[in-house]
C-alpha cells in the first residue's frame, strides 16, 4: 500500500536518509518540487529510498558472504576476503565522514548567517523598538508571533 505522507512538511523519517545524501542543489530542487507537486516529490523520495535500501541489502549480502569466506575458505581466500571486507568498510566509513564533514560545513554556514542576522537586529534594536511604540500609539496591533515565537518583522522586511 502507498506510504502516507508525514505531517511535517511531507517528510518522514525514511526520507531523511535519502535527503541527507543529496547535494545542496538537489535538496533545494526537491524542496521546490515538494511545494509545487507533493505527489511527485513523494514518488521521487520513495524511489531514492528504495534505491538506498536495495544497495544496503546487496552490501549486507556481500559482507556476509565475505565473512563466511574468511571463516571457511583457504588461507588465500581468507586473505582476499579480508582485503575486500576492509575496503568495503573503509568506503562506508569514508562516506560517513564526508557526510558528517558536509553537514558540519552547512551548519557552520547557517550559524554564520544567523550571527549576521543577530548583529543586524542588535544594531537596529532602537529603531525596531521605536517603530513598535509608534504603532502602539497609532492603535496598530502587531501581528501575532509566528509558530516559532518570533515577533512581527520590522521596517523594510
Amino acid at each position: 500500500h502507498p506510504e502516507k505522507p508525514a505531517k511535517n512538511n511531507g517528510f518522514n523519517r525514511f526520507y531523511w536518509r535519502a535527503f541527507s545524501r543529496m547535494t545542496q542543489e538537489e535538496r533545494k530542487a526537491m524542496m521546490e518540487l515538494q511545494a509545487k507537486d507533493p505527489a511527485e516529490f513523494h514518488r521521487k523520495m520513495r524511489e531514492a529510498m528504495e534505491t538506498l535500501r536495495a544497495a544496503d541489502a546487496a552490501r549486507r549480502k556481500q559482507i556476509a558472504a565475505l565473512a563466511e569466506r574468511c571463516r571457511t575458505g583457504s588461507e588465500e581466500e581468507k586473505q582476499a576476503a579480508r582485503k575486500e571486507l576492509t575496503e568495503i568498510f573503509r568506503q562506508g566509513y569514508t562516506k560517513r565522514l564526508a557526510d558528517s564533514r558536509r553537514h558540519l560545513q552547512e551548519m557552520e554556514a547557517r550559524m554564520k548567517r544567523l550571527s549576521e542576522t543577530l548583529k543586524k537586529k542588535e544594531a537596529n534594536a532602537d529603531a525596531e523598538i521605536e517603530m513598535m511604540v509608534e504603532n502602539c500609539i497609532r492603535g496598530i496591533k502587531p501581528p501575532r508571533p509566528d509558530r516559532h515565537g518570533r515577533p512581527f518583522p520590522g521596517p523594510g522586511k
